[in-house]
Parts: C-alpha cells; sequence; structure tokens
C-alpha cells in the first residue's frame, strides 16, 4: 500500500492503482496543499475497462464507476 502524500487538508482520489502513474503524478501534484490517495490507499481493487476513444472518455467513466 501507498503511503498517502499528505501536504494539508482535502483528500483528492487519484483513480489508478498503478503505482507508477501514481508516482508520476505526485511528482507534478505534491507540491499541493492536499492529500492525494490512489485505489490501493483506499482499498479499492480491480481493473476498469478503458473503452472511450480519449483520457478524458475513459477517465469519466472510471468517475462515474467509482461514485455509484
Amino acid at each position: 500500500m501507498n503511503k498517502p502524500k499528505s501536504n494539508g487538508g482535502l483528500q483528492v482520489l487519484i483513480a489508478t492503482s498503478n503505482q507508477g502513474k501514481f508516482k508520476e503524478m505526485m511528482e507534478v501534484l505534491g507540491g499541493l496543499p492536499l492529500q492525494f490517495l490512489s485505489l490501493v490507499d483506499v482499498g479499492i481493487a480491480g481493473d476498469f475497462e478503458e473503452t472511450a476513444d480519449t483520457f478524458e472518455g475513459n477517465a469519466l467513466a472510471k468517475a462515474s464507476a467509482l461514485r455509484g
């Protein structure tokens, strides 16, 4: 499990279980006053199909699935 990257209050879920992607995102976002969590950090397992034609479409589909 990742150690959550905590720089402050608000928690933000980075909806990936890929630790390489999460690390890359933390290199960019890590200085913000937020606590970043990965799917692994919050105990969500499983793969999400990425069938959209764009990164945005896949991100929206994943967010919708996670929201329930």
